[in-house]
């Protein structure tokens, strides 16, 4: 059976368990000192009200001039500061007939895909100087009536994994300060977010490896139908998924060949963020071999278990990743394991940060997870399963915030710009069709954030 069964008496006791382990969350988020913490959630379309009285700052999407004129007002209001991405404002979708299809197999033999690119893909790239000049143009009047507000502009967000390469990078740079510079916002910081480690040449290199195992995969798969002798409901079938899979898929298709290797950060950005969350590294085909590039780079002695194991072997060991019941006695080897994924990954990329990162460089930034998806009920398939345990969920996704502020704590000097968790409220994410579930329903975690921050009132 792929499905779960609760019973009434395993419902009841494990509800029972879940509450004792929230009071304990809640009494330990109590019992930390009121010292403030750079910390706040990713709210994509603005920065709310109920979310900025408790937050020093914020991290929003630009999607129009009123759009982020409302949360520079609201930041304002509340005494915070505010960053905004302007990569989807400043980013252009490649053109299909650009877009490379061809990738590298196991033996290093160029090799074309079978399926052209998406019209609609996620490799992207700068426009021209002028296009630039006249994209931020509406945005100026804006954010020079909050000069004081403005914190960091976002130019790009996983750049490299979207083909965007460093020299492009830095040209961006260098056009949007000076275009900062003309309007007097001089103080105003230039952010860029990476994906893990991908400023590391070999982090980049077993990524791009494992993109493009998975092509071969498919195109394999596609191949083995068309030899076989398929029954008509069989050929009816192969027809029906090659639709779909013409339509609509998964990214990392059209990126295999097409991601930037080159490695570096790039000159001319003063925050240098990235985000690694636990849920990608499970679930993301081009991370399978992660941890096990992690272990024999041995930038951290908390990686050493996960050496020569991939990640869809490691899953198996988390009870959250099974057929069958909850079940209860799982829990604390689950945390366990969690607990040395999180150091291991953390670790690592920190390490890579400063061994990278230029002169000019002002703080690293932190993404962390507090979203419900990466820790979710799953059958052994992968697949999510349809009865989830709320609170289990949300003590997972508790205990998840709970290393990331560790983490920031500790290594506070290092990440001088703060710690975002994603995601403040559910979201969707059009171009996979994937709904993210935010941490506004969970409040037990935002609980945690905020009464570390510990902000008060703002008069």
């Amino acid at each position: 059976m792929n499905r779960r069964s609760f019973g009434p008496l395993s419902l009841v006791a494990l509800c029972a368990a879940c509450l004792v382990l929230l009071g304990l969350w809640i009494f330990h988020s109590y019992a930390q000192p009121t010292e403030q913490a750079r910390l706040t959630f990713f709210s994509p379309q603005g920065y709310p009200q109920d979310l900025a009285e408790h937050t020093h700052f914020g991290m929003v999407n630009a999607a129009s001039p009123e759009q982020v004129r409302q949360s520079l007002e609201t930041a304002q209001r509340n005494g915070a500061q505010l960053q905004i991405d302007f990569s989807p404002i400043l980013l252009r979708q490649r053109p299909a007939t650009a877009v490379h299809n061809t990738y590298q197999d196991a033996e290093g033999t160029v090799r074309a895909k079978t399926f052209p690119p998406l019209a609609i893909n996620k490799v992207k790239d700068f426009p021209a100087d002028a296009e630039i000049d006249a994209l931020l143009a509406p945005y100026w009047p804006v954010l020079g009536a909050y000069p004081n507000t403005v914190a960091t502009i976002f130019l790009a967000d996983e750049p490299y994994m979207h083909g965007i390469s460093k020299r492009a990078l830095e040209r961006a740079a260098v056009r949007v300060r000076a275009l900062l510079h003309a309007q007097g916002l001089d103080h105003t910081r230039l952010g860029v977010v990476f994906a893990g480690a991908m400023f590391d040449p070999g982090f980049a290199r077993q990524v791009a490896d494992h993109a493009n195992a998975y092509v071969a995969g498919v195109d394999a798969y596609h191949e083995r139908q068309q030899r076989e002798a398929l029954t008509a409901e069989q050929h009816a079938a192969h027809a029906r998924w090659i639709e779909g899979f013409t339509r609509q898929r998964l990214t990392t298709y059209d990126l295999s060949g097409n991601l930037f290797l080159g490695g570096g950060i790039p000159k001319g950005f003063d925050i240098v963020a990235y985000d690694l969350y636990t849920a990608t590294l499970l679930q993301d085909a081009v991370h399978d071999g992660t941890l096990d590039w992690f272990a024999k780079a041995r930038l951290s002695g908390a990686c050493a278990p996960f050496l020569g194991l991939r990640s869809q072997d490691l899953r198996q060991q988390f009870s959250f990743y099974r057929d069958g019941p909850v079940a209860q006695s799982g829990q604390a080897k689950d945390k366990h394991l969690l607990d040395q994924v999180f150091t291991c990954k953390s670790e690592s990329i920190l390490a890579l940060l400063r061994q990278h990162a230029p002169t000019g460089v002002q703080a690293f930034q932190l993404w962390g997870e507090a979203s419900a998806n990466g820790f979710l009920e799953f059958d052994a398939a992968g697949r999510i399963e349809p009865e989830q345990p709320r609170l289990l969920v949300e003590g997972r996704v508790a205990d998840e915030v709970s290393r990331t502020m560790a983490f920031y704590q500790k290594h506070r000097q290092a990440f001088a710009a703060g710690t975002i968790f994603l995601l403040y409220d559910d979201t969707i994410d059009h171009s996979i069709n994937l709904h993210v579930s935010g941490a506004k329903a969970m409040p037990s975690v935002t609980r945690l954030v905020f009464d570390r921050i510990g902000k008060p009132p703002v008069r």
